[in-house]
This record gives structure tokens, C-alpha cells and sequence, in this order.
């Protein structure tokens, strides 16, 4: 199951309707591009904010490469103790509520995403492709992913219904 949380993770680092299955996040914004994905809790102050974020295909297949293209302003250093909150519902079901390292994903994935922490204020485009793997039960995903620096400022929040099908 660990590559289902890179693509939840790299949704971030590259990551709507409403429904009865949602999580109930507020004050949320489209991103640009074509995903079902949103900024979310936008009244607070965060350190990124993603500018477009593409992905390929829409919408994505099991067994298939998912492509993410993404391009972030980041306002403030990101630094070592950075984290990230994953929570992924399928349906009603939560199959996933964990922390995750952001500065070891980022450096477990510097080939690909050419970031490590500290990561300078700036602007940024990654590029990152992660296959679903095969056993990824088919349905409608709802993803929050929160993050935070070491020192607790929100670096930014993302949500939205994802459906993974054949």
C-alpha cells in the first residue's frame, strides 16, 4: 500500500464536489488545472499555495502511471521537522489516517522532485509519476492532506474526491 500513499503525498508536494462522503473542511478553493483537488482552510495563513496542478490520466486507472505536474508558490522556509497529515476515506471507510516526514519524502524522492529541506522561499514546478498498483480497490477516494512546519505554521492543505476505476 505504500505507493497509494506516495500518490496521496506527491499530490501534496507536487495536492470538488460535494458529497455525503466528504470531509468537512472548510473555506476551500479550486486549484488550477484539472483536478478534483482544492486548496483548503484558506483563511489561515499557509506557506504554499499551488498555482495549477495537473494530472494524467484524468481520471486515474489502477495499474496505470498517474503523471502530476505541479507548480507552487512557497513563501517561507520549509525546514528539518516539517510533516504531513494523510486522511484517505474510501467511501465511508478511513483507510488511512498517518504522518509522514516531509523532509524524508522529499529526500527519498530528490531524483525525481529535486528538493530537499530546507526548501528556499520560492517558486517551484515538479514533475512526479507513481504507478497505482494493480490491488488499489477501484472507488471514490477522499483525500485531506495537511501540512505543517517544525515549527507548527501550516504549510498548506489540500482535499477532494479522488475515483480510481479500470
Amino acid at each position: 500500500m505504500k505507493p497509494f500513499y506516495l500518490i496521496i503525498v506527491s499530490l501534496f508536494t507536487c495536492v470538488f464536489g460535494t458529497s455525503i462522503f466528504s470531509l468537512d473542511v472548510p473555506d476551500g478553493s479550486p486549484i488550477s488545472g484539472n483536478t478534483p483537488l482544492e486548496q483548503c482552510e484558506l483563511s489561515e495563513n499557509h506557506i504554499l499555495d499551488i498555482q495549477s496542478l495537473i494530472m494524467e490520466p484524468q481520471p486515474p486507472r489502477i495499474g496505470e502511471n498517474l503523471v502530476m505536474s505541479a507548480t507552487g508558490l512557497i513563501s517561507d522556509t520549509i525546514q528539518e521537522g516539517a510533516y504531513i497529515e494523510v486522511t484517505v476515506k474510501l467511501g465511508l471507510i478511513q483507510i488511512l489516517k498517518k504522518n509522514f516526514d516531509l523532509c524524508e519524502l522529499l529526500y527519498e524522492n530528490k531524483d525525481d522532485l529535486g528538493l530537499e529541506c530546507p526548501v528556499s522561499p520560492g517558486t517551484y514546478k515538479l514533475l512526479k509519476e507513481v504507478e497505482i498498483p494493480p490491488q488499489a480497490p477501484a472507488g471514490k477516494y477522499i483525500v485531506l492532506v495537511r501540512a505543517f512546519n517544525g515549527d507548527e505554521q501550516k504549510i498548506g492543505c489540500v482535499t477532494g474526491e479522488i475515483t480510481l476505476g479500470h
